[in-house]
């Protein structure tokens, strides 16, 4: 099997689990109650994971960001370049993306709604793409086409453990099959490995405590209903059944720390910077 089949596995067995969670209801992944989650304050004071990002940023680049999503990580950075276009399917995160951009104050940026590749090919200094490939099946093509589109630099972000991990002994307890994991940096780097692309691989400082999805509750009943809520944006749930059995196991599956109930989540989770110059550059 070579690393883009085994790749394309890892890719599959996570979508299998999340079609038994759908259950008959179809998909929607990127839903609005998700895409609303998805925004924060582009003129926020950056971490210092997102500072490292930012590095990379010159003044008068142009950012193309593949799955940018409602620009949680794009619109911070469009007040520090040129121009940002976002490259995403996402009707609901289109809708996130503009309604933050015009909040903020922020005219120098762009939404193609479209799977990427686009059928438009577009080009840009820094080719972005943040916690998108665990969800890549056809992972080689989309790498090529980062590749080949970037002038300066391709930047790809994800987490030493994907975030779809995150809540998974609730979703084990509420679905009943166990969570498959999508593919990580220890299957996309052999990928990488094997097109002849040796990247820089950069570990970030800030470990990952939360993400938008599963965020803190500041008391045990606002986290029972935000994991019914959850489990609602994930696939079909009985909503009584659910509540009683998060209930029932509430300590085994969350944890208080500073900011409120979380779920269960391994320490030291990193987030991992793999870049590397174009080679049409």
């Amino acid at each position: 099997m070579t690393p883009a089949e085994h790749y394309a596995a890892r890719v599959a067995a996570f979508e299998r689990m999340r079609d038994h969670w759908r259950s008959h209801q179809p998909a929607n992944r990127w839903s609005g109650g998700i895409a609303e989650q998805a925004s924060a304050d582009p003129r926020r004071e950056l971490d210092e994971n997102l500072k490292a990002l930012a590095a990379y940023i010159q003044p008068d680049d142009v950012i193309l960001d593949v799955g940018g999503g409602a620009g949680r990580i794009s619109l911070p950075l469009a007040l520090r370049c040129r121009e940002v276009i976002v490259v995403d399917p996402s009707p609901a995160m289109q809708t996130s993306f503009r309604t933050a951009a015009a909040q903020a104050g922020i005219g120098n940026v762009n939404y193609v709604q479209s799977v990427w590749p686009p059928a438009t090919e577009l080009s840009a200094d820094v080719l972005l793409t943040t916690h998108v490939t665990y969800f890549v099946d056809d992972i080689v093509p989309f790498l090529t086409a980062l590749d080949r589109l970037a002038r300066r630099r391709v930047i790809v972000s994800i987490w030493s453990v994907p975030p779809p991990v995150m809540g998974s002994a609730v979703y084990e307890l509420i679905y009943g099959v166990p969570t498959e994991a999508p593919p990580g940096h220890r299957e996309l780097l052999p990928v990488l490995w094997d097109m002849d692309i040796l990247p820089d691989v950069h570990v970030l400082p800030t470990p990952m405590r939360q993400n938008y999805v599963w965020q803190p509750q500041p008391t045990r009943e606002q986290m029972l209903e935000r994991a019914v809520q959850v489990l609602q944006w994930q696939g079909h749930v009985d909503v009584a059944r659910a509540r009683g059995l998060i209930d029932q196991h509430f300590d085994g599956l969350f944890v208080h720390m500073r900011g409120g109930y979380m779920p269960h989540w391994p320490d030291n989770v990193r987030e991992m910077l793999i870049t590397w110059e174009p080679r049409n550059a």
